[in-house]
């Protein structure tokens, strides 16, 4: 007799193995299925989240919509003028600071009476003031006189009150120096500035504001053909910083 099966059993097992090849397809599907939906619910939840609600003022105070409205110079665009105007308001007492500040050293001079010797210069950023040799030091000489200490103690306050720096020029006629102290006017014009800067030392301005310079006589403010005018070009002059008003 053969071994080899039947027919009818050769049938059963060729289905039998159909069927059991099949079968994995229905177990992919259900997984892929699954992942989808699982994937699905994850990017909902995500998209729900990023979705945070915006909240305002109106949202957390009704009231605030109907009760507050922001200046018109904020939202107008054609206000201009007026926010000019309010940068100007705001400027006035630094500016008024200032104005105190010149109208100080102005009644210093005038109620000391020293406008006969000292001159009041304003200029773009440093006032002056022009003080005639002749009531400071001798001819010739880079020691103070005394009508010349008494004069410059009056100044101090302005000194005092002067927050920048402070220069201390000396100038001389062009008339050529007939000492054997000084070789030059340059030394002499020199000498009297640090002689001035020392007594404003020792009254206790500081020193660190204060800056000596000497011009000889390359800065005249007129012409040296007359000696009334030689005299007008000889002076200190002490130059104050203008305080520069902060926006």
């Amino acid at each position: 007799m053969s071994n080899r099966p039947s027919l009818g059993v050769q049938t059963l097992i060729v289905e039998s193995e159909s069927v059991n090849d099949d079968s994995w397809m229905t177990s992919y599907i259900d997984v892929f299925v699954l992942m989808t939906s699982i994937f699905v619910v994850l990017f909902m939840m995500s998209k729900q989240q990023n979705q945070t609600p915006v909240i305002t003022p109106e949202k957390v105070n009704p009231a605030l919509s109907l009760t507050e409205e922001k200046p018109s110079y904020l939202t107008d665009s054609s206000s201009e003028t007026e926010v000019s105007i309010l940068q100007e308001a705001a400027l006035l007492p630094k500016m008024d600071a200032y104005q105190a500040w010149i109208q100080k050293i102005k009644n210093t001079i005038h109620d000391n009476g020293l406008a006969s010797h000292v001159s009041f210069i304003e200029n773009v950023t440093f006032s002056s003031l022009e003080i005639r040799s002749n009531v400071l030091f001798s001819s010739g000489e880079a020691r103070m006189a005394r009508s010349g200490e008494s004069l410059l103690e009056k100044l101090v306050p302005v000194l005092e009150a002067s927050q920048g720096l402070v220069f201390i020029e000396g100038h001389t006629d062009n008339q050529a120096i007939h000492s054997g102290e000084f070789a030059s006017n340059w030394e002499l014009a020199a000498a009297r500035a640090t002689e001035v800067l020392q007594f404003f030392v020792l009254e206790g301005i500081p020193k660190e504001k204060l800056r000596a310079v000497s011009y000889g006589d390359t800065k005249p403010v007129v012409a040296n053909n007359t000696e009334a005018q030689r005299q007008q070009n000889r002076r200190v002059s002490i130059l104050l910083q203008k305080p520069v008003p902060a926006l």
